[in-house]
């Protein structure tokens, strides 16, 4: 009993490093001066930003500019002030007396080609309490201008974790880092709150009492630990950094101790709720939107106006009567979901017990270095309104709740466009995305693109925001195990 009352201390130990950064000195509140204290964003004049090189579609910067305000009040939901601006702008606005107490830049320009507004504010801009200016060609500072020098430990360890994050050049990643900054120098993000650890002596020691048996058969598995603390180091709310290490030291154990610890202690008390904004309808299609061979079959699912809960699922299932799977991810919004390769998406119907399925096959990395391929399996129901769904799954012992939204389709589905909403409220994750599929997990051709553009503003999403999947990978994992899923 002592032996075993010693190694839960370990426990404690470990769950305590997960424990949120105080708030370092380098990220201080600012006081006011002259009215509200606001955060920054400030990004170039003129030129397409690397975070969008890799989109379905080109952007400048001016229009990468609005959608990055756009999405940053998702989150963010006018509790804070907040603004994106271009250079000269900013510069202007400096020189009015702009009271800003975070600044974030994104690949200015050297000193000799700053606009002229620029040329007599550069000591107010680095008279900025907080300044972070980042290069996204170099993925690190700028050399120009200065950064705010972090000058304790903990807020070196927050600083690489927000350059970590701009470093991936997406905006998903982009707007997490800025509220990280936010809310630690502006004032609380709800968001970024909600995904926070908060462990409290009366939730670790729920899980001493409860969750002993498991957290010790994860110590005696040198794999699952080395599982636990990789996704100690990325944060659990880095949900890009702690899936790929959830799926490289894939455990039984891992999900026995996350099951305990998490889902049925909630050691970490973690409260996240799905993202509210944008507010998302699913698309609205009569026969006359379906002229095809699939939309005269599907003629007795349709009333005069409206695509119903039938024909929606049926579009759903997509190429499934055809092949193994309905359809592959061409591309996707989040990270998390973009970085694997080869993503099978299977939704399928049993009869025995009256319920739609969805299956994900995809491949990513494993403990050896090998690629492998990896599976997740959800219960899926409509929702009042055709074209929504909510999918359901526990992954990794962790329960999630998913809303999803058929945001448009091709008459002959060559394309379908997903939005999804979710959380994983134990584990403080919630997310937002939307995904382009295809029936070969190709991105359709240019053609297609302004009718798609139409259906990702039913999100008020962009196609350059997503990334395509790498479906051309070499690999050596087999065949992908399709199989079972009808």
């Amino acid at each position: 009993m002592k032996r075993s009352s010693s190694r839960f201390w370990w426990l404690v130990l470990f769950l305590t490093l997960l424990r949120p950064p105080s708030v370092p000195s380098w990220l201080g509140p600012a006081v006011a001066v002259d009215g509200a204290p606001c955060a920054v964003l400030v990004h170039p004049d003129q030129g397409l930003p690397t975070l969008a090189a890799q989109g379905l579609m080109p952007v400048q910067w001016p229009e990468a500019g609005q959608q990055l305000l756009r999405r940053i009040q998702w989150d963010v939901n006018g509790s804070s002030p907040v603004r994106v601006m271009a250079l000269s702008e900013f510069c202007r606005a400096m020189e009015r007396g702009l009271n800003a107490s975070l600044a974030v830049g994104i690949d200015w320009p050297a000193l000799a080609e700053l606009p002229r507004s620029c040329a007599t504010v550069m000591e107010k801009v680095t008279a900025v309490p907080t300044r972070l200016f980042f290069n996204s060609t170099s993925a690190s500072l700028a050399p120009w201008p200065s950064s705010s020098a972090p000058n304790n430990r903990r807020g070196r360890k927050l600083q690489r974790r927000v350059l970590r994050l701009m470093a991936r050049n997406s905006m998903e990643e982009l707007v997490w880092a800025f509220l990280l900054l936010m809310d630690k120098n502006v004032g609380e993000v709800e968001a970024v709150q909600d995904q926070l650890p908060h462990p409290s002596g009366w939730s670790l020691a729920r899980a001493t009492a409860f969750c002993g048996p498991q957290f010790l058969a994860c110590m005696a598995s040198p794999n699952c630990m080395k599982g636990l603390f990789c996704v100690a180091r990325c944060h659990l709310d880095d949900q890009t950094c702690s899936y790929r290490c959830l799926l490289k030291y894939d455990s039984w154990l891992i999900t026995k101790f996350s099951s305990c610890a998490f889902q049925k202690q909630n050691v970490m008390n973690f409260h996240a709720a799905r993202p509210k904004l944008p507010h998302v309808k699913p698309v609205e299609a009569g026969l006359a939107d379906f002229q095809s061979k699939f939309a005269l079959e599907m003629a007795g699912s349709f009333d005069n106006t409206q695509l119903n809960v039938r024909a929606a699922t049926r579009i759903l299932m997509g190429h499934a009567s055809k092949q193994k799977y309905s359809w592959m991810v061409a591309a996707a919004s989040s990270e998390a979901y973009a970085q694997f390769s080869l993503q099978y998406q299977i939704w399928y119907y049993r009869k025995s017990v009256r319920r739609l399925y969805y299956k994900a096959v995809f491949l990513a990395e494993g403990r050896d270095g090998r690629d492998s391929w990896h599976s997740r399996s959800y219960q899926v129901l409509p929702l009042r309104t055709p074209g929504s769904w909510l999918f359901a799954a526990n992954d990794g012992g962790v329960q999630l709740r998913e809303h999803w939204y058929l945001l448009g389709a091709d008459a002959s589905l060559r394309w379908m466009v997903l939005y999804f909403t979710g959380s994983a409220k134990k584990a403080g994750m919630a997310y937002r995305g939307c995904m382009l599929l295809t029936p070969d997990g190709q991105v359709p051709g240019r053609s297609m693109m302004p009718i798609i553009a139409q259906a990702l503003a039913r999100a008020e999403m962009q196609p350059w925001e997503l990334r395509p999947v790498n479906n051309t990978v070499n690999h050596t994992a087999g065949p992908p195990p399709l199989e079972g899923s009808k």
